[in-house]
């Protein structure tokens, strides 16, 4: 008789089952010898058992192609707005092929959709971006109609994809692949690495090396200290306390402010810039950095502050003057965070000054047009929902479109939003719109006698100077 466990096959003793039965009616003073070697040879069988079934599950999972792998020649499926709903890897032999995971949450992802269409224009038939989306087509299916129509651009992508996923595991989107005319895996990057002048070198074949994105890889719970504990590193570069510590390879790049269940205070922000810590002590909000637009640097060296894509590549100086801080409060401090954070920063950056100081600038004003409220709410239960091509609120008050429109909408704008209706009350506000285009919005605000007027105002600007002492 045998017993299979895995793909091995080992005999069981002959006299196992007596040997057994003998144990279980306590005879053992008068078993004979056949009788204890069967015994020892069960023992013997279990711990076989136990030592395959523990390196079965010892084993590392795979962890997907890697850079310099064929990839398989894997059926692309459930393609939307293509010729074909299929295609296979071997169909873009010859071309350069970049596998793009997205998602329509993903903000950068949209942000890249017009990017990629002006890079398939100039390379033609020679690039091949190919769109991979976990979400159904029943779920994108709007979200593509509105790219149609406000950017008349026709998105072809494959849907409900699991198994390119598999091949190329990731945890933040966008995630991009490089796979040459051969099948071969040259690259998998993030989406600052998406250049014209990378594709070039690629297609050139060059000797390009592109950052190759980690995609978060560490170990990392943000509900716990960072750095603690092998949290988020294993400590080897902890630089100040509350913690500061400089940039670190696989920690993705985010910042959140919270309170838990104790009511200790924590404020985190790993893998960002130096200036976004700044715009995110000097906020005193718990959901946002001051806007770009809101913030001045007139320092004699700024390229520890501001990325200058001239001079070097973004990962490289993310790396050199990036870093991650977290500071931790209990809850009697919880009022003084902010300020505390702005300490930190003092004693960390003794080179600067930062200091809030209004300035008359440029602006972009929310103004009423007329005396009439059409913003009344309805008494509905308060409801925010928006996206790239829209925004809805009930029983809500104005901030929440100034919010959306300075820190997400409108960031890229040089021009600080402000609110000068003097609506202080709840409102009701539905409009559809290019939520990146002024023009757009003002029209779509035309219903409520709302209008985005540019003129100057006095603006509070977070200053960045050189300190006294540097």
């Amino acid at each position: 008789m045998k017993r299979k466990i895995g793909l091995t096959a080992t005999p069981m003793p002959k006299n196992w089952a007596r040997a057994i039965y003998i144990i279980g009616k306590r005879k053992l003073r008068k078993v004979d010898h056949n009788v204890v070697i069967a015994f020892v040879a069960v023992i013997i069988l279990l711990l076989q058992m136990f030592i395959i079934v523990t390196a079965v599950n010892a084993q590392e999972k795979p962890k997907g192609l890697q850079i310099g792998d064929n990839i398989p020649d894997v059926t692309i499926t459930n393609i939307i707005n293509a010729p074909a709903s299929s295609v296979k890897i071997s169909d873009f032999k010859g071309k350069l092929l970049i596998l793009d995971f997205w998602a329509t949450w993903c903000s950068p992802c949209v942000a890249m959709i017009p990017k990629m269409e002006n890079l398939k224009k100039e390379f033609g038939d020679k690039v091949v971006f190919m769109p991979v989306t976990y979400q159904s087509e029943k779920e994108i299916s709007r979200f593509v109609k509105k790219i149609r129509d406000q950017m008349d651009i026709k998105i072809t992508t494959a849907t409900s994809n699991k198994d390119l996923a598999v091949l190329f595991p990731h945890r933040e989107l966008p995630h991009y692949v490089w796979i040459d005319g051969n099948g071969v895996v040259q690259a998998i990057t993030s989406h600052m690495e998406v250049t014209s002048a990378n594709i070039t070198k690629m297609l050139a074949k060059t000797d390009l090396r592109l950052a190759t994105k980690n995609d978060g890889r560490i170990p990392y719970e943000r509900n716990k200290p960072f750095l603690i504990g092998g949290n988020g590193g294993d400590g080897s570069n902890l630089k100040y306390h509350s913690v500061f510590a400089n940039y670190t390879e696989g920690l993705p790049s985010r910042s959140e402010v919270s309170v838990d269940k104790l009511g200790n205070t924590r404020i985190t922000a790993t893998n960002t810039s130096i200036i976004n810590l700044y715009r995110l002590a000097f906020s005193g909000r718990t959901t946002e950095f001051i806007p770009a637009n809101r913030r001045v640097v007139e320092v004699t060296d700024p390229d520890p502050l501001v990325w200058n894509e001239a001079s070097s590549g973004y990962k490289d100086w993310k790396m050199k003057h990036g870093g991650s801080y977290e500071l931790i409060l209990p809850p009697n401090l919880k009022e003084k965070a902010f300020n505390i954070m702005k300490a930190d920063l003092d004693r960390l950056f003794p080179q600067y000054n930062a200091t809030v100081e209004k300035r008359k600038v440029p602006a972009l004003v929310l103004k009423r047009t007329s005396a009439e409220d059409k913003l009344k709410p309805g008494g509905d239960k308060p409801y925010l929902q928006y996206d790239p091509f829209g925004f809805s609120m009930k029983n809500k008050t104005l901030d929440n479109l100034l919010v959306q429109l300075a820190v997400i909408y409108l960031q890229k704008s040089p021009y600080p939003i402000l609110d000068r209706t003097g609506y202080s009350g709840k409102a009701d506000l539905t409009i559809s719109a290019s939520m990146s285009d002024v023009k757009s919005i003002n029209k779509a605000l035309e219903q409520y006698d709302l209008q985005l007027v540019r003129e100057h105002a006095e603006v509070d600007m977070l200053i960045i100077r050189d300190s006294k002492t540097n």
